[in-house]
């Protein structure tokens, strides 16, 4: 397992975090079929990686896996990546996860959208 400590300028904090759903699909090079797809909540998340709360225990520090994630902001993403880090939680397990390239520039557009309509939304008055 790679460690990382992330050197990125661009990283958007979700409070609360978002719900997502994530499923593995390859552990220690040897593709998965036929796994559930698991809640978990997305923390943050930049265009390289993102961090998220799950109840599962992928046991990081021993396997290599790669995990689908679906979640929504501005709209539907589905995106692939890697667990590099892992920490028990209270109530479950954090996972800092680091996505294949070449897909920074549409999570760049879909947060700047997502950031967008939130900033939107707070200035609209209440009725």
């Amino acid at each position: 397992m790679n460690l990382s400590r992330r050197n990125e300028p661009f990283r958007y904090l979700f409070e609360p975090g978002i719900p997502c759903l994530i499923r593995p699909y390859e552990m220690n090079l040897q593709t998965i079929f036929h796994t559930k797809q698991a809640q978990a909540e997305l923390l943050d998340l930049s265009p390289r990686g993102c961090k998220l709360d799950c109840a599962l225990n992928f046991r990081a520090t021993d396997n290599e896996c790669k995990l689908v994630l679906n979640l929504q902001l501005a709209s539907s993403l589905e995106l692939r990546g890697t667990i590099l880090w892992q920490e028990v939680r209270a109530h479950g397990f954090r996972y800092g996860i680091r996505f294949v390239d070449g897909v920074q520039q549409s999570i760049t557009n879909e947060l700047k959208q997502y950031t967008r309509r939130k900033n939107h939304s707070k200035t609209e008055p209440s009725s």
